[in-house]
């Protein structure tokens, strides 16, 4: 089985890609910030571009505060643009960026891919080092 994304290391920042129409659950949550966590703790990563084309999301508001906790313990300070296509925020969405921000974790939400990395202050970069598997 596979996870439905992989992990890039960059210059700045480390990127994740989830495959199209990925099912963003708190299965899935907790198995990318798992993974995260690895690549940040090996590479000092404060800052992340989550992409996701079209993504779906199956969640209710116990599985969004578990996966805004457990964002949190990633790494300190985090920074982390979420790059969703073809997505509309809602009262849930609003809500998981609370309890990140709560525990010290800055999430924003774009469309626009090169909003999220001004946001992030990175700069697209040629330097990348993919982890795992997809």
């Amino acid at each position: 089985m596979t996870k439905g994304f992989t992990i890039t290391s960059h210059e700045g920042y480390v990127h994740v890609l989830y495959r199209p129409n990925y099912e963003i659950t708190r299965e899935t949550m907790i198995a990318t910030c798992d993974e995260l966590e690895q690549v940040c703790k090996h590479d000092s990563c404060v800052r992340v571009l989550l992409e996701a084309p079209s993504p779906r999301r199956k969640m209710d508001t116990t599985a969004a505060f578990e996966s805004g906790t457990r964002l949190a313990r990633v790494s300190p300070g985090l920074r982390i643009a979420m790059l969703f296509y073809n997505y509309k925020t809602d009262e849930l969405t609003e809500f998981f960026k609370t309890v990140a921000h709560n525990r010290g974790v800055r999430v924003e939400y774009f469309s626009e891919k090169k909003k999220a990395l001004e946001w992030l202050r990175v700069e697209r970069d040629q330097n990348s080092r993919t982890h795992g598997n997809s």
